[in-house]
């Protein structure tokens, strides 16, 4: 049998497992879908001449994907 003790902690412990989100997926009330989303919050990044390589490799990935999904300019405006 399990001492009292115990077991006055292990409700509560249980029970916050109950508000812990199932995984990483979001819910959309209004039905956007992922491009709106993205196009709604997202904007053009500039890279400095100080930037590492892949931080501007990774900057131009992200225009490219704005200026296909967001119509975003090619000098990303």
């Amino acid at each position: 049998m399990k001492s009292p003790k115990r077991m006055r902690y292990a409700i509560p412990c249980a029970s916050v497992l109950l508000f812990i989100p199932n995984g990483c997926a979001t819910m959309m009330a209004s039905g956007a879908t992922d491009e709106a989303s993205f196009c709604a919050i997202a904007k053009p990044i500039v890279w400095s001449a100080r930037d590492t390589d892949a931080t501007i490799e990774q900057v131009k990935e992200h225009n490219a994907v704005g200026a296909t999904l967001c119509k975003w300019h090619a000098d990303g405006r």
